[in-house]
């Protein structure tokens, strides 16, 4: 399960476009990064624009979404 710490499309001062806009998520557990939206097949604002981070509380690690819409590992163990 992931909880949105951070949601910038109510936010003003970060950009908002057809990228989407910056989110920050936190997971219980590696398996819920592959449940976490990367916006592949969604267009607007409401979708997680590159760069937004997700936590994963089991391991510590941190993950990004980068550029192709994929959540990669930023920091932690591989």
């Amino acid at each position: 399960m992931y909880t949105i710490l951070r949601d910038a499309s109510s936010n003003l001062g970060y950009v908002r476009d057809g990228q989407g806009s910056y989110k920050e998520y936190v997971c219980d557990t590696e398996d819920d990064i592959t449940t976490l939206p990367t916006g592949i097949t969604v267009v607007g604002r409401n979708r997680p624009r590159p760069g937004s981070t997700a936590i994963v509380i089991a391991t510590r690690n941190v993950y990004i979404l980068n550029n192709t819409r994929k959540w990669v590992i930023l920091a932690g163990e591989v």
